[in-house]
């Protein structure tokens, strides 16, 4: 058998750096990950698109034509408009968890 390979000084430093920076990685990736979802529980389905977006894409307004593609310029509401969308609103309210004591 033999016997495990010593690290000298320098390959056990630069072994401790990508230790640590694989940890902070992973952290960092982790807080990416639960603000996505967080994003995901308050952003319209029409709006959700938007996480996958490229950069480019987003500085350039390409985003734009769409986030108001079928929007209603009128500023009557109806009683079925007023329902619907609250209906949505305590939906994510509900799956946030976030109910303020209503059932």
């Amino acid at each position: 058998m033999s016997s495990p390979t010593r690290l000298n000084a320098d390959a056990w430093e630069e072994a401790h750096y990508w230790e640590a920076r694989a940890t902070e990685l992973a952290k960092r990736l982790e807080e990416a990950r639960a603000r996505l979802l967080a994003m995901c529980a308050v952003l319209s389905p029409e709006q959700v698109h938007l996480l996958n977006a490229t950069l480019e894409d987003l500085q350039a307004g390409e985003w734009a034509e769409s986030a108001v593609t079928g929007v209603d310029e009128s500023y009557q509401l109806v009683p079925g408009d007023v329902e619907e969308e609250l209906g949505r609103v305590w939906r994510r309210l509900r799956r946030r968890g976030d109910t303020h004591g209503r059932s």
